[in-house]
């Protein structure tokens, strides 16, 4: 478990800093955590090639008849096995699904299928006893060749290939669907460029909430009302709709408001919100003189560079975050805050000022957590390797013995 930790770390502490952030640490409902469960007729298409192909993505989880006799044995690998089984088989295992329904602090995860995955590395370990009888060889790996040729082609990877572009933002917002296993499904998903696919294809997705619940919790709010109403104050605040705002702004005037019904409230009335913007109370009646200006906004590797003629209040289209930093030439880190719901606004002072954003307060723990992960893995390489060498150093030994006895 340790070993496992600090592999992940590197994941972890980058989740940590966002977490109370983002909708999925508030968890799923109990059904979208139990979408994915690994079917009884699929669970025993491990063992015989029974279950419907014709509805399933890149099916490749059969081992054959081998996996009875291999778990009657005596191994800790049994108990992994069995127990992963039990919980893959999720929505369709009555105690996983009460347990489930009981415990909303468990659904952060979704999709107990994927405990199949650790319950067959299980049964390959224990499978590979039994490999070493010929007849058992024969039995295995005779029908594993022939599902190998009926079910390799089931899908290729044309329909899914995307071709890199510029950056651009997409502004469509959330489809249905992708619940269950589908190849029409997914290859039309795909042919939508849909988050997924769009996003290797160097779309930027406005107004599509994250699949995964790694959007803010603000952002859930906007993409839902959006949903709603289709009002152009939330298409033109993220850079959509036929009168997009520009990158990064300078806003005449903040309106603070003590409640996200009030800033829901005032989003969808006859606010101007390329002069006025939505702000906490505390900002109420902030904002930027005519001479503050936003004079250039340009995306640099990793970060985002901001000209600004201050002092002003600047709204850019970027989703709020308490981790985002903006910095000054110098070094100077200036406040940063939620505008019109979920949009990040900055407060800068007066003069022209370069502005630096970038995401993530924690780049150096980040690093220290992926080196460290690095470290392991290898070690674990180097362990393997030193174990193989001393395995082969000792047959090598007891094949002498033998000789020198026989002598």
């Amino acid at each position: 478990m340790l070993v496992a930790l600090i592999v992940a770390a590197p994941q972890l502490v980058a989740y940590g800093e966002i977490a109370k952030e983002v909708e999925r640490a508030h968890g799923y409902s109990a059904q979208t955590v139990l979408n994915a469960s690994l079917s009884l007729p699929r669970f025993l298409g491990l063992v015989v090639p029974i279950a419907d192909y014709g509805n399933v993505l890149f099916f490749s989880l059969f081992l054959g008849i081998i996996v009875v006799p291999a778990l009657f044995q005596r191994s800790r690998w049994v108990v992994v096995a069995l127990v992963m089984a039990f919980l893959a088989l999720g929505g369709f295992n009555p105690i996983v699904r009460a347990v489930v329904e009981a415990l909303p602090q468990i659904r952060i995860a979704r999709f107990p299928e994927k405990f199949a995955l650790p319950m067959t590395v299980a049964l390959v370990v224990l499978s590979a006893r039994y490999l070493e009888n010929r007849i058992w060889r024969a039995i295995t790996l005779a029908p594993l060749a022939l599902f190998a040729l009926l079910t390799i082609p089931i899908d290729w990877f044309a329909p899914y290939r995307t071709t890199p572009a510029e950056p651009t933002r997409d502004c469509r917002a959330a489809t249905p669907g992708g619940q269950f296993p589908s190849r029409d499904d997914y290859r039309e998903r795909a042919r939508r460029l849909e988050p997924l696919f769009g996003a290797t294809a160097g779309l930027q997705f406005a107004l599509n909430r994250s699949p995964d619940g790694m959007h803010s919790l603000y952002s859930r709010i906007v993409a839902e009302r959006w949903a709603t109403t289709r009002h152009h104050n939330y298409a033109r605040v993220v850079g959509c709709g036929p009168d997009p705002l520009p990158k990064a702004i300078a806003i005449r005037r903040l309106i603070g408001v003590r409640s996200m019904d009030e800033a829901v409230a005032a989003m969808e009335s006859g606010l101007d919100v390329a002069t006025l913007a939505v702000a906490p109370q505390r900002y109420d009646s902030f904002g930027s003189p005519p001479t503050a200006r936003v004079l250039a906004a340009e995306q640099m590797r990793q970060s985002i560079v901001l000209e600004v003629r201050g002092p002003a209040v600047v709204l850019t289209d970027q989703t709020y975050f308490a981790s985002w930093v903006a910095k000054t030439r110098d070094g100077r880190e200036l406040q940063t805050l939620p505008l019109d719901i979920d949009r990040l606004g900055i407060l800068v002072p007066a003069g022209d000022r370069t502005i630096i954003l970038t995401f993530g307060r924690y780049r150096t723990a980040v690093l220290a957590a992926w080196v460290l992960s690095s470290l392991v893995l290898l070690a674990g390489v180097f362990a393997l390797r030193v174990e193989k060498r001393d395995r082969l150093a000792g047959e090598v030994e007891r094949a002498a013995d033998e000789d020198r006895l026989r002598v």
